[in-house]
């Protein structure tokens, strides 16, 4: 038999990278504004679950306002392509 935690471990993984102090900055203030966690921060950028975060987003009052691509230097970036 084994425990919630070792199942919870077999079922996700661990992502760590290194950025630079200035897009470390940029992002702790993207979460101090919309109460989301890394992971969900990465799923944006990527494009992966984007209605389940809009949905964290329309919970949390007035923030689902916030307009991405112009929110971050990173995004806004990204955007252009």
């Amino acid at each position: 038999m084994t425990t919630a935690r070792e199942r919870y471990e077999k079922k996700t993984k661990v992502v760590t990278f290194r950025v630079h102090q200035e897009v470390y900055d940029q992002i702790e203030e993207i979460k101090a504004k919309t109460m989301l966690s890394n992971a969900d921060l990465m799923k944006l950028g990527a494009g992966i679950a984007q209605g389940e975060i809009k949905a964290k987003l329309a919970d949390i009052s007035g923030l689902e306002k916030i307009d991405w691509q112009n929110s971050s230097p990173l995004l806004s970036e990204r955007s252009k392509g």
